[in-house]
């Protein structure tokens, strides 16, 4: 090596391109998979909260049934109880998720365009909403159960 030589090494706009839209899907495939993991954790523990609540309330929707309220007007407030329950979470995470959605935007500006990320945004929300959708549904037929079981 001599030492008035140069040497040089550079990237084309294709391997840089590929090289960012490779990270730019693994930060995406990271967050997914966490936030998964921590919806099933609190849908979880909203379930099982909600079902001892039932069940603590058992000798209640016992009083109602004795006073005359029926099987649907009963179902109607447990649903309604259990939905307000599930929603100020999900408000919260909604609210929460426009201003996060926004900075990951401008974070990854620089590696993947907002247009190449809004099929992982749409992926993600309805993944949410069929995981978050069958804990409430689990847990509406969990809490008429324990209501409607004799002891």
């Amino acid at each position: 090596m001599r030492e008035d030589e140069i040497y040089f090494s550079g990237l084309s706009k294709i391997e840089i391109m590929a090289a960012s839209v490779g990270l730019a899907t693994i930060i995406v495939f990271v967050a997914i998979y966490l936030g998964i993991i921590f919806l099933i954790a609190s849908s979880a523990i909203l379930a099982l909260k909600q079902l001892t609540e039932s069940s603590d309330n058992k000798q209640r929707y016992d009083i109602l049934r004795k006073i005359g309220a029926d099987e649907k007007m009963i179902n109607s407030a447990l649903l309604k109880q259990i939905g307000i329950f599930f929603l100020i979470p999900l408000v919260f995470a909604i609210i929460h998720s426009i201003f996060g959605i926004q900075f990951v935007v401008i974070m990854m500006s620089g590696l993947a365009s907002s247009e190449e990320l809004v099929p992982s945004i749409i992926a993600t929300v309805i993944v949410i909403g069929v995981v978050y959708g069958l804990y409430f549904w689990a847990t509406d037929a969990g809490s008429k159960n324990v209501i409607k079981s004799e002891i």
